[in-house]
């Protein structure tokens, strides 16, 4: 392929990525439609287009790699047309939907659609693994960071639910005793949620010093889970951590990959990094905040008075007899609360067809009592109340073929890549049950293009096609 393809390749890659967490940062008030006119929103199609175009110029080509190309983006495209048509029809069948939301929701499943399609052609076409790699990591270590500084000063973005609306600085807060970090997010769980699914790719390290710094991430994640109070978000990185045990333990066994011995270590280093991370990392979080409020105090600035007496962190007995016994926490009970009725509604109510696009909210507002969620609280619910079985049974379908042929794939090519997207693919299954909703994070989308990207390329392999597309760029 030639060089400049591959480079731009690569940009689209990253701007994707980059666009997909930080883009939503809207600049300004401009609105389209109802709709806040954001870099995520105007930038990505346009991306799209570039994918497009220059793939579309190469469909001259009858070889054996753009007829496996041709098949997917049909298949993706097929499922994302029917998705949005079935949509569209809800949303003028049913009485009482929202059309400023209902579009709006549509139009995020557009650009899911544009961000899918554009990194499984970038993807499969070459994107370098360390260009990957390296990308995910950087932008996670720096939200990670702003979380722990969010943590030891108190203050935080204006994107934040913690931050005050009034302020005219950048960082600000309601209170300064919140431990809590956001982050980019709105609130703690859509910052646990996106650390959790990309956890996994720290559970592999390259060379010594990445290891060192890997250690230094994940214990890092740990201390800010524990301290947002987000175990959905810690269950998950704990079923991705455990599978990349049992994995290792069945090479080992088997002995029938190759690289045993470098797996067998890092998955050491992980499972150690982890429990650390758990037991001791919040503590010494903590123990950052008060030096960083003494050493702010010494020079004469006063960030806010920090209680740390009232700071107190559940362990998982106290938050399983909270939530699931005892009930006296609200989230747990409510949570489970909201996807019993969830469910029997979308069967009863909808007879398994959907409420439309962001239906479900409004199915709540009119018919349901206080102790019911608004939201749904689960992408896979998420998806099944609001567009109803046929949706949600293609959906499933697809991600459950991308994640069983990323399995494959690292058994047949030892394919490191595969694995690491297996586990994060792993943890974004029980880590999106923690946002109140999900279809409009961009960064879920990328997970998706991901996986789809990488089972391309390594059926490729297979063909004994890696290079064919040169001839036509």
């Amino acid at each position: 392929m030639d060089k400049g393809i591959n480079k731009l390749n690569n940009i689209i890659f990253i701007l994707i990525t980059i666009l997909s967490i930080f883009g939503t940062i809207s600049i300004g008030d401009l609105r389209v439609f109802g709709m806040v006119i954001t870099p995520y929103r105007i930038i990505i199609p346009i991306l799209f287009l570039i994918c497009a175009i220059g793939y579309l110029n190469n469909l001259k080509c009858s070889n054996n790699e753009f007829k496996i190309l041709n098949r997917n983006i049909i298949t993706i495209t097929g499922i994302f047309i029917i998705w949005i048509i079935y949509g569209t029809v809800q949303l003028f069948v049913i009485d009482g939907l929202s059309m400023a939301n209902g579009i709006k929701e549509l139009f995020e499943i557009c650009l899911g659609y544009a961000i899918v399609i554009s990194l499984f052609i970038v993807i499969a076409r070459g994107v370098h693994e360390n260009i990957v790699i390296n990308t995910i990591k950087t932008i996670y270590m720096v939200i990670a960071l702003f979380a722990v500084i969010e943590i030891a000063s108190g203050y935080h973005l204006p994107t934040s639910i913690y931050a005050d609306t009034e302020a005219t600085w950048i960082l600000s807060t309601t209170d300064h005793n919140i431990t809590n970090a956001t982050a980019v997010f709105y609130n703690p769980n859509d910052l646990a949620a996106f650390m959790a699914i990309f956890t996994p790719i720290f559970f592999y390290s390259r060379n010594p010093i990445e290891r060192i710094v890997n250690i230094i991430v994940i214990v890092m994640t740990l201390s800010v889970l524990r301290l947002n109070d987000a175990w959905i978000a810690i269950f998950a990185v704990i079923i991705s951590l455990v599978i990349f045990i049992a994995i290792c333990i069945v090479n080992v066994l088997r002995k029938t990959i190759h690289g045993n011995s470098k797996i067998t270590y890092d998955t050491c280093v992980a499972f150690i990094s982890v429990v650390i991370g758990y037991i001791f990392g919040f503590k010494l979080l903590l123990l950052f905040r008060k030096c960083v409020h003494s050493l702010f105090e010494i020079i004469g600035i006063d960030l806010g008075v920090v209680e740390d007496t009232n700071i107190s962190v559940s362990g998982i007995s106290e938050t399983i007899d909270a939530q699931l016994v005892s009930g006296t926490g609200t989230s747990g009970s409510s949570r489970i609360d909201t996807y019993i009725d969830m469910l029997r509604d979308t069967f009863v109510d909808s007879y398994g067809l959907g409420f439309g696009p962001d239906g479900y909210s409004h199915y709540v507002k009119i018919n349901m009592g206080s102790d019911i969620l608004v939201n749904p609280h689960c992408l896979w619910l998420e998806i099944l109340s609001q567009y109803g079985v046929i949706i949600f049974g293609i959906i499933i379908i697809a991600i459950v073929y991308l994640y069983i042929s990323l399995l494959k794939m690292f058994i047949m090519h030892n394919a490191i890549m595969a694995l690491i997207l297996f586990l994060i693919d792993t943890s974004f299954v029980f880590a999106v049950f923690g946002p109140s909703t999900f279809l409009g994070y961009g960064y879920s989308w990328v997970v998706i293009g991901l996986s789809a990207g990488y089972v391309a390329r390594y059926k490729l392999k297979n063909q004994k096609q890696v290079g064919a597309t040169a001839k036509c760029d």
